[in-house]
């Protein structure tokens, strides 16, 4: 033996194996989740169903029947119906075209602009 070999009597500290922790958290992590579910599902499948509670809205917004001909309400003035914006033709609600922006041969426009 050369004088710079030593030995440690109890051959020193053994490494630590790699690896054996994460697959113990691991495993319980899987058994865990599986236990819970199989108990949850257990549990749950001896209760009897529970029934829907009723809508919060008192009343549906549509009638059970529809309404004869000479009761049906008036329509909305123009000045109150939202829809009348989009009635007709949409292209007056488009934005102009910048200043300086060429015109595209795969979109024409109609009116020869």
């Amino acid at each position: 033996m050369e004088p710079n070999d030593t030995v440690s009597p109890a051959g020193g500290p053994r490494p630590r194996p790699r690896g054996r922790t994460a697959l113990i958290i691991a495993a319980a992590a899987l058994l865990g989740i599986s236990g819970g579910t199989a108990v949850g599902y257990g549990i749950q499948a001896q209760r009897p169903p529970t029934p829907l509670p009723t809508l919060a809205q008192p009343g549906l917004g549509y009638p059970a029947k529809p309404l004869p001909a000479g009761k049906a309400p008036a329509p909305l003035p123009a000045s109150e119906d939202r829809q009348v914006r989009t009635d007709g033709d949409l292209r007056k609600l488009l934005v102009e075209r910048p200043k300086g922006a060429k015109a595209s041969s795969s979109h024409p426009r109609k009116g020869g602009e």
